[in-house]
């Protein structure tokens, strides 16, 4: 081992082995734990293991005057290559005398570069350790500290049946906890280890054979097409992870802490039951210096997740009560089933149920899932792939499918109140981690799936849900938001985007090769839909996604498998007459209408997307305002002027019919009823206008004084009396109504906020209706696209091109019937770039 001490003094850098050996004894006096050293000296063996270090160094201390210490009895090391040496023999050591031993450690504000280089250690050793540096550089104090070079002479452990095996959780919690965390305390090391080149359709594995502040690991290469069992990690790369060290093949490397916390449980898992697994974590068994190997690596991904034994969901370390959560999810679970259940029966639950839940287990939950874990990009395809998955935090894991679980059982209740925490996330990054996990696992294969199945890819409908989804994930590298979803991806766009890779790394270059393959594949034109973006470069096509940027918050209509708008037999092989390149998209169509109002969306908005219990969206007055402005917007279409005259399609616009049919055949658009009897969908439109208007009414009787405050409210100020007894009512109002009559509601207001969040309600100069993505403005033209399944909203230019604004839902021409409709446009080709 080399120490480099940098300081005015350089002529006793002879002193640098025992001014490290310095810093190790400040952890070895009588009042303070020991840190346990990988390393102690070039001659010595490495990692005796906890309590051997512990002997080992107080030795040191008792017998400071001793020149020499004879090397432990040899002993061979379970796991260990066959190549390891199998006799040792040290020769005698000398150290030289280096003063009194550490003083006692006391309070210290870091401060210094120095401070930062030991930032693995606590910073009240700080101090001890510079005093102690400063004496051996004579008394000038060091400006740095850097190893420059490990490396082990002699790999032997001490053998792990030299102390009891503990049960495998207390062993994991001994490991993350016990005598400090062992991840937390190493140095940062350089890398020494020099990688082998990766044969071809080979992977890299780990084997562990030691734990600790360093841990000593072997790295093996195997053919993926036949590898021996083992682990596969999903975790979150964490660029603000301090760097720490580890040796593999005898040789240091450096790695973040985070990596050290994850081998270091797997190492005391394997401890506990025995089971001889290798290990695969990307930071170590991928080359990162090689970006040839990496683009190779990343592209055999699906099948290294795919084979592995079992996939672990590393969420990070034990904090914040996670283990407790863990726990607890079971009961969470059944508490949110229960108050879901509550709602929709309109039977009795107490006012403060949710803030009871979330002062029991709902904040601790509320805070994994704010982990990062569930806002990373390449989790996605770990976790789908897997044929089996573990969640572990810290020392405590859980199944997989509990997790999902609960986090369905959230959105059904439809409020976050039960996961909220003082200073947590915004609810909206929440929402979509929560979203997005529950549809990670509803697109995963089925359980018991063969590799065969799981390696296949997904269909197209479902990965265009997950490029959606991608986009609002973290990911360090920009070309990584279409390489970490490559092995999920079909296999026509795999094998097009793996040759595009070798040629180009240029992140808009491939983001533009990305959207013509896709758009290539999917000749209903879906991709198509989720172009539009938060942010654009001026360069970009408009029917480019820029996967930078999240897509404009809208309901997600194209994904309806019911719409078929520019479908028809015989119009079916014009799909042909498209012209896709990474410039433009020449596509054949038509012209439906022109957009000639618009209602901005006001009420079903990305900020109130957290929150969708039918009281609380009732109890909205925005809702009942755009609603208001809608409906009027809907009747000067129909040029409807009496005060009872109302537009019946207006209800098939909030529930963009056919598709809420499709959803729920109750709200059928136009059902056979006895005569004298309303269809339910417009049953279910006037519980809606009642409900938003009961509020208001019940706030003006209160400020008249017709009706006295709620006693339960007195002690409160008069207008937050008002305020609290008018927010209440509608939930109060809802408890009244029939058990048929507020499930009728209830699917109603569902299914409305899930078609309108986001979008523009518009109507065109030829009598219709619709709701039209984010961004429309009068003058838009609504055109129709042979083979399309929506409608889109185009925007033209001067030069004679077309913009694309978005997709649109238009009322009564979502399956085909534009294509015959007498006031269509002729037939066009659309240059839309």
């Amino acid at each position: 081992m080399v120490l480099s001490l940098r300081g005015a003094n350089p002529s006793v850098g002879s002193s640098s082995l025992a001014a490290y050996r310095a810093i190790a004894m400040l952890f070895c006096d009588e009042h303070s734990q020991p840190m346990e050293l990988m390393l102690k000296d070039p001659h010595v063996d490495a990692d005796l293991g906890l309590a051997n270090m512990r002997r080992f160094i107080r030795q040191h201390l008792r017998n400071s005057d001793e020149d020499s210490l004879e090397d432990p009895a040899p002993t061979a090391a379970a796991g260990l290559p066959a190549s390891g040496p199998s006799e040792y023999s040290a020769p005698p050591m000398t150290y030289p005398d280096f003063g009194p031993t550490a003083t006692a450690p006391g309070p210290h504000v870091c401060s210094g570069p120095l401070c930062e280089q030991l930032s693995a250690l606590p910073a009240e050793y700080h101090e001890s350790v510079i005093a102690q540096l400063t004496q051996q550089l004579g008394g000038v104090t060091p400006d740095s500290i850097r190893i420059e070079k490990l490396t082990m002479s002699n790999p032997r452990l001490v053998p792990e049946g030299t102390r009891d095996t503990l049960p495998e959780t207390e062993e994991r919690r001994m490991a993350e906890f016990e005598p400090y965390p062992a991840a937390g305390m190493g140095f940062a090391l350089p890398t020494a280890f020099k990688y082998p080149p990766l044969p071809q359709g080979h992977s890299r594995f780990l084997r562990t054979v030691g734990s600790g502040t360093h841990p000593l690991c072997y790295l093996e290469s195997h053919p993926l097409s036949n590898p021996p069992p083992y682990v596969a990690v999903s975790y979150c790369w964490d660029p603000a992870s301090p760097p720490r060290g580890m040796f593999v093949n005898r040789e240091s490397l450096s790695v973040s802490e985070t990596v050290l916390g994850i081998i270091n449980q797997m190492q005391a898992a394997r401890m506990s039951t025995g089971e001889d697994l290798l290990l695969w974590i990307d930071q170590v068994c991928i080359n990162q210096a090689d970006p040839d190997e990496k683009l190779d690596q990343i592209y055999r991904m699906g099948d290294i997740y795919a084979r592995a034994e079992r996939v672990l969901i590393w969420l990070g370390p034990t904090a914040d009560r996670s283990d407790e959560a863990l726990e607890g999810l079971p009961l969470l679970r059944m508490q949110l089933r229960m108050m879901t259940d509550r709602l929709a029966a309109c039977e009795y639950l107490p006012e403060n149920a949710a803030e009871m839940v979330n002062a029991g287990l709902g904040q601790i939950t509320g805070r994994l899932f704010a982990r990062p874990w569930f806002r990373r990009l390449w989790t996605v395809q770990e976790a789908m792939l897997a044929r089996k998955r573990v969640v572990v935090c810290g020392y405590r894991d859980v199944d997989f499918d509990m997790f999902a679980e609960v986090a369905r059982e959230v959105m059904a209740y439809g409020s976050l109140d039960v996961l909220r925490y003082p200073g947590g996330p915004e609810d909206t990054e929440v929402v979509r981690a929560i979203e997005s996990f529950i549809a990670l696992h509803a697109l995963s294969p089925p359980e018991g799936a063969s590799l065969e199945e799981r390696l296949e890819g997904l269909a197209m409908m479902n990965f265009r849900v997950l490029v959606e989804d991608a986009r609002h994930r973290m990911c360090t590298e920009p070309i990584d938001r279409v390489h970490a979803l490559m092995g999920l991806a079909p296999p026509e766009v795999r094998d097009y985007m793996a040759k595009v890779a070798k040629k180009t790394q240029d992140k808009w270059e491939l983001y533009a090769e990305f959207a013509k393959c896709m758009l290539e594949n999917d000749h209903e034109l879906r991709f198509l839909s989720t172009a539009p973006s938060n942010s654009r470069p001026p360069t970009l096509p408009s029917f480019i996604p820029n996967l930078l940027s999240p897509p404009v918050f809208t309901s997600p209509l194209h994904a309806t498998s019911v719409f078929c708008a520019g479908f028809s037999p015989e119009t079916q092989f014009r799909v042909h007459d498209r012209d896709i390149t990474t410039k433009k998209l020449l596509a054949p169509g038509f012209r439906l209408d022109i957009v000639a109002e618009t209602v901005p969306q006001t009420a079903f908005t990305e900020a109130s997307y957290h929150n969708r219990t039918v009281p609380d969206l009732c109890a909205n007055p925005s809702i009942r305002d755009w609603e208001e402005s809608c409906r009027q917007v809907a009747r000067r279409a129909f040029n409807l002027t009496g005060p009872d005259e109302f537009p019946r399609h207006h209800i098939d616009v909030l529930l963009a019919q056919p598709a809420a049919a499709a959803i729920d055949p109750a709200l059928q658009p136009t059902p056979e009823t006895p005569p004298g009897t309303l269809p339910a969908a417009v049953q279910a439109y006037r519980l809606f206008q009642m409900s938003t208007r009961i509020r208001d009414e019940v706030e003006s009787v209160l400020r008249a004084g017709i009706r006295p405050i709620p006693q339960d409210l007195a002690h409160l100020e008069r207008e937050e009396a008002i305020r609290r007894a008018a927010d209440r009512t509608p939930g109060v109002w809802q408890q009244g109504l029939e058990k048929e009559e507020n499930e009728l509601l209830l699917r109603f207001v569902n299914t409305m906020s899930k078609m309108c969040f986001g979008r523009v309600y518009f109507r065109g100069g030829k009598r219709i209706l619709g709701l039209a993505c984010s961004g429309a403005q009068v003058g838009d033209v609504v055109c129709i696209l042979y083979g399309a399944a929506m409608p889109f909203v185009l925007r033209p230019r001067a030069d004679g091109t077309m913009e694309l604004v978005g997709d649109a839902y238009v009322n009564g021409f979502m399956t085909g019937e534009a294509i015959h409709w007498e006031g269509r446009g002729p037939d066009e080709m659309f240059d839309i770039r």
